[in-house]
């Protein structure tokens, strides 16, 4: 698959790629109305994974394509990065991001936390290559008719300034708010659906707390920040306890079993560490546990340490993410059969991510 004319003057590829959120969805028809008035019959790609972008290039004829999507495989993120085309991308909050999967996907916490760890980390590649022009949250207050002229300025199509108001009457028919229609507003208006985003209420205190916790962490990716420390909050793994809980101190009297695990989150490609972080209480005659890490259900690490007789108490283990598509589960398994002791799990602090390798 060639895309070398994408480095001449002509215009062949556009890319345009962003959280799975409202005003990534309304920049998608944004573009679509700036190709179809640039080059009148233009070939729109809308897919994940490079097979597919393959098959449908194939089909584009002598047309301009127009390429969007919300989720990227690394070997189409990496070609994409590769082929010298404009690149777009929408960056509302990772906050936002989540909440929209659970509104607009019926997704429980969990659920939307785990897809949006996917969906934001596959776009990391994207996201930090210095080529890539970023719209941040903070679009939604400027006026579109200010928007306009920006975002066909990052698709290089500014070269005739008609073409830029016959894209904003495209976007805004109404003339007469072009002095005050905001992007939020031209947003909502597009989708009335997404207009009531909030913190489902079924959500307890919990959850909303690790909300803000993760929401923060793949913010840095959005943000294109050097990824500091990841934390992953308890209440996103599940525990030997009544219903899998986390919330409450696990007793450790019984078999040798299973104790933690979870939480089947994902990560940008690199190298990272985790440490899983608990208190152990009462544990008189000793005990050991096998802490494991699975990428894909598939072993990325392993190790067996002492359980102190009390205590805050943190295992570390080594592992690589070389495929952002595959979930990641830590585990904690108890050694040998317990006659007392508690034990209660904290939270897993992730480090050393390393995307170049």
């Amino acid at each position: 698959m060639s895309m070398s004319s994408a480095r001449t003057g002509r215009i062949t590829l556009v890319c345009v790629v962003g959280t799975s959120t409202s005003l990534t969805y309304w920049a998608f028809g944004v573009a679509a109305h700036a190709m179809e008035e640039a080059f009148g019959a233009f070939h729109r790609i809308h897919c994940v994974s490079i097979e597919d972008f393959s098959a449908q290039w194939r089909e584009r004829g002598e047309r301009a394509v127009l390429f969007t999507t919300d989720l990227l495989d690394e070997r189409l993120s990496a070609l994409l990065c590769e082929s010298g085309a404009p690149i777009i991308a929408l960056a509302d909050t990772a906050e936002l991001a989540i909440l929209t999967a659970a509104k607009l996907r019926q997704l429980s916490f969990l659920g939307a936390v785990r897809l949006s760890s996917l969906y934001i980390s596959s776009l990391q590649g994207v996201f930090a290559k210095a080529q890539t022009r970023v719209f941040a949250s903070k679009s939604r207050a400027a006026l579109v008719r200010d928007f306009v002229p920006r975002f066909l300025e990052a698709m290089r199509l500014t070269d005739n300034p008609a073409l830029v108001e016959r894209v904003l009457r495209r976007v805004a028919p109404d003339e007469s708010r072009w002095s005050d229609l905001t992007v939020g507003e031209a947003v909502e208006a597009a989708d009335p659906s997404t207009d009531s985003i909030a913190v489902p209420p079924e959500w307890s205190a919990r959850e909303i707390e690790a909300l803000l916790q993760t929401a923060a962490d793949y913010q840095q990716i959005l943000d294109r920040r050097p990824l500091q420390p990841f934390v992953w909050p308890a209440a996103l793994l599940h525990a030997a306890n009544p219903e899998h809980h986390t919330e409450l101190p696990l007793q450790l009297v019984g078999p040798a079993r299973l104790l933690v695990w979870g939480p089947y989150m994902h990560l940008p490609k690199g190298k990272w560490s985790a440490a899983m972080e608990f208190e152990v209480e009462d544990n008189v005659s000793g005990n050991s546990v096998v802490a494991d890490i699975l990428i894909g259900g598939e072993y990325a690490g392993m190790g067996e340490f002492n359980l102190p007789r009390r205590g805050i108490f943190t295992w570390k283990l080594d592992f690589e993410v070389k495929d952002v598509a595959k979930s990641i589960e830590v585990r904690l398994t108890l050694g040998k059969s317990a006659i007392e002791g508690t034990f209660f799990l904290r939270r897993v602090r992730l480090n050393g991510a390393d995307p170049t390798n």
